[in-house]
């Protein structure tokens, strides 16, 4: 998609510049602009509903990759980090649903799945991985507690 090729092209060229943290914010912003354009593709109707997951692995995988170039640009000491990823989990919260029923469904035949179905397992793992990392560096993983989850994910179980 044309959205993401210029995100993704943008952070390129900011993270050719060099780290410093004069740019680190540019490069988090740019980082934060990509992944929301990666979890828009699985909200899209990209969705591969023969696994019954609503996503497919290439969708799965582009939103694991793009989280994690964000969460390593997010600095504990960083107020601005916290707030683009709190800006961020509004569009983590449309990918819950394929989340979930993917996580379930391929978790519970882990023993007998095909090769697409490891693929798009790890991914959906490498999203949840990826987005605890984010929130860990951003308010600093000493930190993290399930209250803190509880208050993240709003009280919702």
């Amino acid at each position: 998609s044309e959205p993401i090729r210029a995100a993704a092209e943008e952070v390129l060229v900011l993270l050719n510049m060099g780290a410093t943290p004069e740019k680190a914010l540019f490069q988090a912003q740019a980082l934060y602009t990509l992944a929301r354009q990666c979890i828009g593709l699985a909200d899209a109707g990209g969705a591969d509903m023969q696994d019954g997951c609503g996503i497919t692995a290439v969708v799965a995988e582009l939103v694991a990759n793009s989280m994690g170039g964000f969460a390593l640009s997010l600095s504990e000491a960083d107020g601005a980090a916290l707030e683009l990823l709190e800006r961020l989990s509004l569009d983590l919260d449309m990918l819950a649903p394929q989340l979930f029923g993917g996580l379930s469904r391929l978790g519970a035949t882990s023993g007998q799945l095909e090769a697409r179905e490891v693929r798009l397992l790890r991914a959906l793992h490498g999203i949840c991985v990826w987005t605890f990392a984010a929130l860990g560096r951003a308010i600093g993983y000493d930190n993290v507690s399930g209250s803190v989850l509880w208050e993240w994910a709003s009280g919702d179980a």
